[in-house]
């Protein structure tokens, strides 16, 4: 994989750890009425059922490992930071939750018959090593499904504001390559590490938002470490005036008082031989 000018992956490790062991409260409420629109074609796409034994990876809320408990699939789920797992953990009680990092799983080989990421590998440092412990954790004719985000510009609403109206010396650390952004990349990506019969689809999740000025507090106090912590590190007046172009490029988005906020997304599946 060619990395990224300036790119250090235990930079972006401990920046991403930092960021969730803070956020692992505030996610729900900021971005899960989204991302759990995927749970379902996701569980679909590895063929979770009664008695599949499934994995999932940064599992952060836990609404795929609890949604595949619900069919019966006999299911751990793992995630990197301790605070996200007690969260998941209080959230879904009957489900086993698990502190593990996604590049270096605590499994055996073949222990699976299903792994899925939801809106994790672009948080990875090493999204390529994922993709090499999912296929070794899998059994062989195992399923792997994961999500990321499109490419439309309602997504980005907040960081491209903090972009244009914030501190330019306030910013992230170098990201990782974008593995996944371009299908036939993430194809050439998928058999590297082994998988066949890639299969990607396009998810046209919404977001429905009551109350915008309302849903800027919850953006500021609980998003994740790449859309919050930038944010967060604003000053005051900056932050008032982030607040007020997002509430005003959101309200583009309304129809009967209520923000619809177009969530494209990716659904990326394969099989391992």
């Amino acid at each position: 994989m060619t990395m990224s000018a300036g790119y250090d992956p235990e930079r972006w490790r401990d920046f991403e750890h930092e960021g969730w062991e803070t956020a692992a409260e505030g996610y729900h409420d900021w971005i899960g009425s989204a991302t759990i629109q995927a749970v379902g074609p996701m569980l679909d796409a590895v063929r979770a059922g009664a008695g599949t034994r499934l994995l999932d990876v940064a599992t952060g809320p836990g609404y795929v490992a609890a949604a595949a408990a619900e069919r019966g699939a006999s299911v751990v789920g793992a995630d990197f930071s301790a605070a996200v797992v007690a969260a998941a953990s209080r959230r879904y009680p009957g489900v086993e939750f698990r502190e593990a990092g996604a590049e270096a799983l605590p499994f055996p080989d073949a222990s699976f018959d299903a792994v899925t990421i939801n809106f994790g590998m672009h948080h990875f440092p090493h999204p390529e090593r994922a993709l090499a412990e999912a296929h070794r954790v899998l059994q062989p004719g195992g399923h792997i499904a994961f999500t990321a985000w499109g490419t439309a510009d309602s997504i980005r609403i907040v960081p491209r504001m903090v972009q244009q109206l914030g501190d330019a010396a306030i910013s992230l650390p170098t990201q990782p390559p974008d593995l996944f952004g371009d299908p036939a990349r993430c194809e050439h990506t998928l058999r590297a590490a082994g998988f066949l019969s890639p299969t990607i689809v396009t998810l046209q999740m919404v977001q429905r938002i009551e109350d915008p000025e309302a849903y800027f507090e919850i953006v500021l106090k609980g998003a994740g470490p790449r859309q919050g912590t930038p944010l967060r590190a604003q000053s005051p007046e900056t932050i008032a005036a982030i607040r007020a172009a997002v509430v005003r490029e959101l309200r583009t988005y309304e129809q009967d008082g209520v923000i619809h906020l177009p969530m494209p997304a990716i659904l990326f599946s394969a099989q391992k031989p």
